[in-house]
């Protein structure tokens, strides 16, 4: 009894859990069902609060036909069968390889080009509205415009699915290497070259789906098979050998300017020294000439000053002369005029010769002469009126 009521309960727990489930399923379908409803009727009644982001435009439709193309913001338009779509303006990158490429005179390489693409904004409008119908997918689409670019295990990057920038790389890749040969392709400066003009192909190319521009175009890697590695090894050790010869060449041109450089530069330096030398030895032959000028100057100077003392000692002297003999002739002046007078008048000289003695003898009284002395030689015989007694003595008169 316990056991069938026991198995009656478990039964009842397996109703309810069963109904649950069904509810829970019924739930679930009706808001699927409610989903694609309100999809459908977004489809058929237009849109609401649909977002614009900063780098992108966008495209409103009514019935598939273009209304307005719009920037940034929030739109909304309830109407029946009206659409938006977001075109994203900012670059998008893409990436294109060609394993195999000819060139023009037959050598095979391969190229990897890497660029921006952007699709046209509102100051195009009525290009986008003209391309529209035929390029929407490139202007909506990342995928189908550069496709998915995938990176393998060693960090390469490789194309998983292409897309149009893809195909429009390879064809102006086509186009640009075929017009080359080899070196040109690949060596130096004309890789750059051909940088330029596999840049100038895709923008011609691109423009004319839908005015999508293509910018930054960089050839960044050139594949080459072994055998072409080979050739362009030759190339390049043939070019560092030429270049090589010429540095050499170059190197010995440069030491010979150098040792002629140094050589000129001695002789410069020697003919420096002479010159410096002469040109020394002339300055102190100036100098010399100079200082004796001013010896000259001063011996002439001094000359000048001792004639000049000479003259004036001599002036001096002269002077002093006239002086000392004007003085001379005034205390002389006296005995001139006698003398004169004495030449002049004689008998005068005479009278004061007399006038002299007698006063002479007057005071001696008496003179003695020597034995046969002529008195008169002594003084002049007179009337003896002097009063002085001139006595020759003799033998017996001599006391």
């Amino acid at each position: 009894m316990l056991e069938k009521t026991s198995a009656q309960n478990n039964r009842l727990e397996d109703i309810a859990m069963d109904r649950g489930y069904s509810r829970w399923a019924t739930l679930v379908v009706a808001v699927l069902i409610l989903l694609v409803l309100l999809a459908a009727g977004t489809a058929v009644f237009g849109y609401m609060l649909h977002g614009v982001k900063d780098n992108e435009i966008a495209v409103k439709l009514r019935r598939s036909v273009i209304t307005d193309i719009v920037g940034p913001g929030v739109y909304n338009d309830p109407s029946w069968f009206a659409d938006i779509h977001d075109i994203k303006i900012e670059g998008v990158r893409f990436y294109a390889v060609d394993p195999e490429v000819l060139t023009k005179d037959q050598q095979r390489i391969g190229l990897v080009v890497e660029g921006d693409v952007y699709r046209p904004g509102l100051d195009k409008v009525d290009v986008i509205r003209d391309g529209w119908s035929l390029y929407r997918t490139f202007y909506t689409n990342d995928k189908a415009l550069v496709g998915e670019i995938g990176t393998s295990e060693r960090g390469e990057k490789f194309v998983q699915t292409p897309g149009l920038m893809q195909g429009l790389a390879q064809q102006a890749m086509k186009v640009c290497v075929g017009d080359r040969t080899f070196a040109e392709s690949v060596v130096g400066s004309a890789r750059d070259e051909l940088r330029g003009c596999i840049d100038e192909e895709i923008s011609k190319l691109a423009i004319q789906y839908g005015g999508i521009e293509v910018r930054n175009i960089i050839v960044p890697n050139i594949i080459l098979s072994p055998e072409v590695t080979s050739l362009l090894d030759q190339i390049t050790n043939s070019k560092f050998q030429v270049d090589l010869a010429r540095q050499d060449t170059l190197k010995a041109e440069e030491n010979g300017r150098r040792l002629l450089a140094e050589t000129q530069a001695q002789i410069r330096v020697e003919q420096g020294k002479i010159q410096e030398e002469q040109r020394q030895a002339a300055i102190t032959a100036e100098l010399e000439r100079k200082a004796l000028e001013a010896q000259k100057v001063v011996i002439e100077a001094e000359k000048a000053n001792e004639l000049l003392k000479a003259q004036k000692d001599f002036e001096i002297a002269v002077a002093i002369f006239e002086v000392k003999k004007q003085e001379a002739l005034s205390l002389i002046a006296k005995d001139t005029a006698l003398a004169e007078l004495y030449s002049l008048h004689p008998e005068y000289l005479d009278m004061l010769v007399q006038e002299m003695w007698s006063a002479a003898l007057a005071e001696a009284g008496a003179i003695y002469i020597p034995a046969g002395t002529d008195p008169t030689t002594i003084i002049q015989p007179g009337t003896g009126s002097t009063g002085v007694n001139v006595i020759v003595p003799g033998e017996s008169d001599i006391p």
